[in-house]
């Protein structure tokens, strides 16, 4: 069997997935991580102990099976223990092949999965121990032994011409955002839930990441704080409440406009056009309690402004329309919108 090279991002489920499906058909298999294993003389140990069934303990006082620092000692090992591994399969197989018990492993080959392989390139001797790593199949020449390297970065990264066989490479995508919302929903007690809150969080985040672990941490505690108003996790907002939500904002939306209102037309507040002696306070309105205002320009004048403005729109300096401005609102305070618009048709009409 020819290696295999998983790659993708992290936490797209290459270990998981790969790890899972070695379980399920029962495979016999060693998994390493050059994570937790940063040095070679750890990498080494650690996959022999696993050959050997050999578990570290106070008895032998947390010491490995066979020591061993070089990689061509390594070598000598592993295919000793791989021999006495793959012998011990295939007399099972042949024992198990008339009445099959479960749990045993199923098959003769024996699987190498070494993950996290870019780590290597941060050691010192990385030069000399990733091209051994990818010369094994070569140097154990052992078809009973499968080879699979995961990493994060693309086999590009990693290739010379060393003369390696070269790895059948396994792409891992990075989830979609319909992907993720698949994944956090699952186990959730109160989906309908859930899913309103993906609906708010999902995208933004999706912009900075897409690595499920991260984005597991974060959500975990804005689903909480997403939570708070409501009495507990079971309740979903319903007709009544988003019904609700609406009218407060509409109100809300009212409120904007009457506030803008009060302001007076265009770009400048009520008092400042008092001020200036163009319009004058009225009387307050007995039903609404607001002031009223009552403008001392005629709409005649208001009129000829526009008109002004109309035939020299390009070519006004800043105070023009600065007068401008203020005309088109005593047109508007003098006749209402009903005066504006009429005074704004007969300026068109020309």
């Amino acid at each position: 069997m020819l290696p295999i090279f998983i790659y993708g991002g992290a936490s797209t489920g290459k270990t998981t997935i790969i790890l899972q499906i070695f379980r399920h058909l029962n495979r016999p298999f060693v998994y390493a991580s050059y994570r937790t294993c940063y040095s070679p003389c750890l990498f080494f140990e650690s996959i022999l102990n696993q050959l050997l069934l050999y578990k570290k303990n106070a008895v032998n006082g947390y010491s490995s099976s066979k020591r061993c620092e070089k990689p061509s000692h390594f070598v000598n090992f592993l295919h000793e223990s791989l021999l006495s591994v793959i012998n011990d399969l295939k007399v099972n197989t042949r024992k198990l092949s008339s009445n099959k018990l479960a749990g045993q492993p199923n098959g003769s080959m024996v699987y190498l999965i070494l993950d996290n392989l870019e780590l290597v390139r941060d050691w010192d001797k990385s030069s000399t121990i990733l091209p051994f790593m990818f010369n094994l199949y070569d140097i154990l020449k052992m078809p009973e032994v499968g080879l699979i390297y995961i990493s994060n970065t693309s086999p590009d990264t990693y290739y010379s011409n060393v003369g390696y066989v070269e790895p059948i490479p396994v792409y891992f995508p990075e989830y979609t955002e319909e992907d993720l919302r698949q994944i956090f929903l699952r186990n959730q007690a109160n989906q309908k839930l859930y899913s309103s809150f993906l609906d708010v969080v999902l995208k933004p985040f999706c912009r900075v990441t897409r690595r499920v672990d991260d984005l597991s941490t974060t959500f975990s505690s804005l689903f909480r704080k997403y939570c708070e108003p409501l009495n507990d996790l079971e309740h979903v907002p319903n007709e009544e409440m988003k019904r609700r939500a609406s009218v407060k904002s509409m109100e809300q939306k009212e409120a904007a406009e009457q506030e803008l209102l009060v302001k007076g037309p265009g770009t400048f507040p009520l008092e400042s056009l008092c001020n200036a002696n163009f319009i004058i306070k009225g009387g307050s309105c007995p039903l609404e309690g607001s002031t009223r205002y009552r403008s001392t320009i005629t709409e005649d004048m208001a009129l000829k402004v526009v008109c002004c403005w109309r035939r020299s729109l390009w070519h006004l300096p800043a105070v023009d329309m600065f007068l401008m401005d203020y005309c088109l609102g005593f047109a508007s305070l003098w006749g209402g919108e009903k005066g504006l618009l009429s005074s704004m048709d007969k300026v068109l009409r020309g």
